[in-house]
C-alpha cells in the first residue's frame, strides 16, 4: 500500500472518531442511561472500529455525523486487517522464496548505496536479498528480496539463506557494523561449514582485518576488506596515471583519500624503475615531517615535499609547482584533487585549471559524494585484459583539462567489489603458474590467461589464495596492507618445505572433494590424477611445484598490496 493510502485512511480514522463524539453527544442526550461525558463518548467512537458501540444496539434514528462515524470506522478496520494479512503473506513468502534461492547476494548498508548494488546484480540476472532494519522496505519484486532484520544477527543471516548465498556484500561508512556482520557470516559459515564470502567495506583495512581475526580466532575466514580510499586511489592511477616517468604531481587534500592515493604513488614508481620522481601534497596544517615520516622513499628517488596551504585559496601557479630534487620548482604535469567537500573539491579543481592554462597538465577531482557528476575509474584488476579508457575530460583550457572522477561508482561497482584482494591473489597464483609454465618444453593445456582458464581451475585459484594466510600463520607470519613502496619478505628453504606440504594437502583435498581420485595418467573427463598420493610418495619434481608456489607468496602478496609481517 502506498503512503497515499496510509494517510488517506489515517485521516479518515480521526475523522470517524470526531464524527463519532459529536454524532454520540447528540444522540444520547435522550439516553440518560449512558454516560456522556468526553471519555465515554471517546470510548463509544472506538467501540465503532470493532462494531460494538454499546449505545448502539437496535439504534434508529442515529444523527448524520454518527452514521457516517459508524460506517467510517469499520471501513478503517477492514483496512487495517487487510495490511496486517499482506505483512503476514509478504512475509511467509518472502521465507518461501529464500528457502529455494540458490547463488543469490545478500546486501546490508544504506538504502542508497544497497540499491545501486541490487541494480547491477538484477542486471546480470543474479537474485538479491537485502537486509534492512527499516520495516518500510520489505518487499517481493522482481528478483530482489528486501527483509527487516539487523545483519549482525547470525539468525538474521540463517534466514537469508547465508548457507546457500553466493556472497554477503556490507557496504557504508560505519566500518565497526560491517565488521559485526562480517563475524557474524563468519559464524554462520562455522556452523554450517560452508564457505561463503563477505565482502566488507573498511575504512581502515588494517585495524579492522586484526579485529575481525581476533574476534573469529580464524585466519581463515572468507572475509575480503575493502577501503572506499585505496579503491578509489587504485582506480585514480589506472584511470588517470603520471603520464610519464620523472613527470612531477600534485596532491591538494591530504585527509582520507590523499593520503593512500600518496600511498598508492609511491608503490606505483617504486614498482616503475626509472626517472626520479617528485611529489608535492598541499594542504592546509600538514607537517612536512609526518608527511615524510609515512612516506618515505628508501632508495631516494623520490622526492615527497609538503604544502602547508588553504586549497581554497590558490591565487598563484607558484602554489601549485612541485620542487624537484635540488629545488627546482616544476610545474605539475598531474593534480588530484582530493577533498571531502564535493563542492569545495570542484570550485578547487577549476581554480587550479585556470592557474595552470597553457601547460600540459590534468587537474583530476574525485567527486567524494555525487553519484551523477564523474566517471568510475576502473581498477585493472577489474578488466586485466582489457585496456582501462583514458578520462573524458569536462572541461579544456588552453592545454590544461579537467577531469572528474565518481568515488561512488568507482568503489560501488559489483565488478570491483568481487574483484578484491582475494581475486587479486588468485589472479597472481594464476600468472606464477603462466610463468613457470613459459619455461616448460609442453606447457598445460591450462597455461591460458586468466580470462580463458576454465572456472573449475579458477576456483581452485581462489581457495589457495583464501588458504595463504592460514597457512603463514603456521609459521608465525600475518598479512597486512602495505602503507608505501613494498619489499617482499622471503620465506626460508625450512618453511618453504613444511608449506608445501600443507599446500599439497589442502590441493588434495579440494581435488578429492570434486570428485577426484588417482590415476597413472592425469584424465580431465575422468577426473583422475596422477598426484593425488600422499606427500612421502610425490615425486620431487612435483614436489619442486609446490615449493615454488610457496617462494613465491611474498610477491604474489605484493601483487595485492599486502605485505608479511612476522607476529612470533
Amino acid at each position: 500500500m502506498s503512503w497515499i493510502a496510509r494517510i488517506f485512511f489515517a485521516l479518515v480514522a480521526v475523522g470517524a472518531v470526531v464524527c463519532g463524539m459529536v454524532g454520540f453527544h447528540a444522540y444520547l442526550k435522550d439516553f440518560p442511561q449512558y454516560g456522556s461525558s468526553f471519555l465515554d463518548l471517546g470510548y463509544y467512537s472506538l467501540q465503532l472500529f470493532v462494531l460494538d458501540a454499546s449505545p448502539l444496539q437496535n439504534a434508529d434514528g442515529l444523527p448524520l455525523l454518527l452514521q457516517i462515524a459508524r460506517f467510517a470506522a469499520p471501513i478503517v478496520t477492514v483496512y487495517l486487517i487487510i495490511l496486517a494479512t499482506q505483512a503476514l503473506l509478504l512475509g511467509r513468502l518472502q521465507q518461501a522464496r529464500i528457502a529455494v534461492m540458490r547463488r543469490h547476494s545478500i546486501l546490508c548498508g544504506p538504502p542508497e548505496l544497497t540499491r545501486r548494488l541490487a541494480e547491477q546484480i538484477s542486471a546480470e540476472k543474479g537474485k538479491v536479498v537485502v537486509i534492512s532494519p527499516d520495516p518500510a522496505k520489505p518487499s517481493v519484486r522482481g528478483r530482489e528480496l528486501h527483509m527487516i532484520g539487523d545483519p549482525r544477527r547470525p539468525a538474521v543471516l540463517a534466514r537469508a539463506g547465508l548457507a546457500r548465498a553466493r556472497e554477503v556484500i556490507t557496504v557504508g561508512l560505519d566500518s565497526v557494523r560491517n565488521a559485526e556482520v562480517a563475524i557474524a557470516v563468519d559464524a554462520v559459515n562455522q556452523d554450517k561449514n560452508t564457505k561463503v564470502v563477505c565482502y566488507a567495506e573498511a575504512q581502515d583495512r588494517g585495524l579492522f582485518e586484526a579485529v575481525i581475526r581476533q574476534e573469529t580466532g580464524s585466519e581463515g575466514r572468507r572475509v575480503d576488506l575493502f577501503s572506499r580510499h585505496d579503491r578509489t586511489a587504485q582506480g585514480l592511477l589506472d584511470h588517470a596515471p603520471p603520464a610519464e616517468p620523472g613527470a612531477p604531481v600534485l596532491v591538494i587534500g591530504y585527509a582520507g583519500l590523499g593520503r593512500m592515493l600518496v600511498d598508492r604513488l609511491m608503490r606505483f614508481w617504486a614498482e616503475a624503475e626509472g626517472a626520479a620522481e617528485s611529489l608535492r601534497v598541499l594542504d592546509l596544517g600538514l607537517s612536512g615531517t609526518a608527511l615524510t615520516a609515512r612516506h618515505s622513499d628508501p632508495q631516494g628517488r623520490i622526492t615527497v615535499t609538503a604544502a602547508d596551504h588553504d586549497p581554497a585559496w590558490l591565487t598563484s601557479i607558484d602554489q601549485l609547482q612541485v620542487p624537484a630534487a635540488d629545488g627546482t620548482p616544476q610545474v605539475p604535469e598531474r593534480v588530484y584533487v582530493c577533498l571531502d567537500d564535493d563542492a569545495q573539491a570542484i570550485a578547487v579543481g577549476n581554480l587550479a585549471l585556470r592557474l595552470l592554462a597553457g601547460h600540459e597538465s590534468t587537474v583530476v577531482v574525485a567527486m567524494a559524494h555525487s553519484d551523477s557528476l564523474g566517471a568510475a575509474a576502473v581498477r585493472r584488476e577489474v578488466d586485466a585484459d582489457e585496456s582501462v579508457a583514458a578520462p573524458s575530460p569536462v572541461r579544456e583550457l588552453e592545454k590544461a583539462k579537467l577531469v572528474l572522477v565518481s568515488v561512488i561508482r568507482t568503489v560501488y561497482a559489483i565488478a570491483a567489489i568481487r574483484t578484491g584482494t582475494n581475486e587479486t591473489l588468485a589472479r597472481a597464483i594464476h600468472n606464477t603458474y603462466l610463468e613457470r609454465e613459459s619455461h616448460s618444453g609442453a606447457p598445460s593445456p591450462s597455461a591460458v590467461p586468466w580470462k580463458d582458464l576454465r572456472p573449475y581451475l579458477q576456483d581452485s585459484n581462489r581457495e589457495q589464495a583464501w588458504d595463504i594466510a592460514p597457512k603463514l600463520a603456521s609459521i608465525g607470519y600475518t598479512v597486512i596492507p602495505a602503507t608505501g613502496p613494498i619489499t617482499p619478505l622471503a620465506i626460508s628453504d625450512h618453511d618453504a618445505e613444511k608449506l608445501a606440504e600443507v599446500e599439497h594437502r589442502r590441493w588434495m583435498a579440494e581435488r578429492m572433494a570434486k570428485g577426484w581420485s588417482y590415476g597413472a595418467e592425469y584424465g580431465k573427463d575422468s577426473k583422475v590424477h596422477p598426484d593425488l598420493v600422499p606427500w612421502a610418495e610425490l615425486p620431487k619434481d612435483r614436489r619442486k611445484i609446490d615449493r615454488d608456489f610457496v617462494l613465491a607468496t611474498p610477491s604474489q602478496l605484493a601483487a595485492a598490496g599486502l605485505i608479511m609481517v612476522r607476529t612470533r
